[in-house]
C-alpha cells in the first residue's frame, strides 16, 4: 500500500482493535473478515472514518483482514467521496477498494459472508463507494469490461440503486 497512517492510531484504540482481533482468532475464519462488525469498535460510534485517527484505525483493521474496514478506508481516501477523511490518496483509495470488492466478489455466495457484507451494502454511501472504485479504475485504464471485480462493483451499484 502506498501510505501508512497506522502511526496516528491512539494507543487506546489500538488496544481495543487488538482485543477485537484476538477475539476473532477464536472464531471461524469469516469472522476475522468482519472484525469491525463483531467488536465493540462499531458500538463506539465509529461508523465511517472522518478523522486521521479513525482512518488509522480502519487501516489497522484492514491490515488484519477486515473487509468492511478495507472498503470504508478506501472510500475515505477517495476524492470521489463527499465525506472523505482528512487524508486523500487516490492510489491507496483504489487499492483498498479493489481488495475489499475482490474479497466480496470471491465470497459473496457464502451465506455467513454475504450476511455480514449486508451491513456495508445497506449503507447510504454504498452505491457511491461502488462508483468511486469504478472511477478510480477508469483513471488507470481498467474497465468493468476488462476486469470481473470492477464488473461486480458495477452490478452492485446498479442493484443497490434499484433497491433504494
Amino acid at each position: 500500500m502506498p501510505i501508512s497512517i497506522i502511526g496516528a492510531l491512539p494507543n487506546q484504540l489500538r488496544e481495543q482493535a487488538d482485543i477485537a482481533f484476538e477475539a476473532s482468532l477464536k472464531k471461524e475464519i469469516n469472522d476475522r473478515n468482519f472484525i469491525y462488525l463483531k467488536s465493540n469498535l462499531k458500538r463506539l460510534g465509529l461508523k465511517f472514518p472522518l478523522t486521521i485517527e479513525q482512518q488509522a484505525l480502519f487501516q489497522y483493521l484492514a491490515h488484519h483482514g477486515c473487509v468492511i474496514s478495507c472498503a470504508m478506508l478506501g472510500f475515505s481516501l477517495s476524492k470521489f467521496n463527499k465525506l472523505s477523511g482528512p487524508i486523500l490518496c487516490e492510489e491507496a483509495a483504489f487499492e483498498y477498494l479493489f481488495l475489499a470488492y475482490e474479497s466480496i466478489w470471491i465470497h459473496i455466495n457464502e451465506k455467513r459472508y454475504s450476511y455480514n457484507i449486508g451491513y456495508l451494502s445497506k449503507q447510504s454511501y454504498y452505491p457511491n463507494m461502488c462508483s468511486a472504485l469504478l472511477k478510480h479504475g477508469e483513471i488507470i485504464g481498467v474497465s468493468p469490461f476488462s476486469h470481473e471485480v470492477l464488473a461486480f462493483a458495477e452490478l452492485e451499484m446498479k442493484n443497490t440503486n434499484k433497491r433504494n
